[in-house]
């Protein structure tokens, strides 16, 4: 998996804002998603467990804040560019770059 630091530099457009933001929520949910999973498997001490669900908190807050610069920001975009649109378009880049490395994998072996 390649990991991309964006330079907030770099950023040139509202529209670009709301892509990072969309992106930032996805890593959150993925974050919340792994806290929970430790906390049902029980691989962490039971104080591991209570840390655990601090985060998932703080993790859950972050999110809905961001939830509602999207939704605010919406108002000063072009009404043709719509967030989700974009998220499902780099889903499917990130599917298309999985199936990519997979082949690459088994022409190795």
């Amino acid at each position: 998996m390649d990991l991309t630091y964006v330079d907030a530099k770099n950023l040139k457009s509202l529209e670009e804002l709301q892509v990072h933001l969309g992106t930032s929520q996805i890593s959150l949910l993925t974050l919340i998603s792994f806290q929970k999973g430790a906390i049902r498997a029980g691989i962490m001490p039971e104080d591991m467990n209570q840390r655990a669900a601090n985060i998932i908190q703080r993790l859950e807050v972050a999110y809905r804040i961001i939830e509602e610069q999207i939704f605010e920001n919406s108002d000063l975009l072009p009404p043709d560019f719509e967030i989700k649109k974009v998220i499902k378009k780099l889903k499917k880049q990130e599917i298309e770059n999985a199936r990519k490395l997979l082949k690459k994998a088994r022409v190795k072996e």
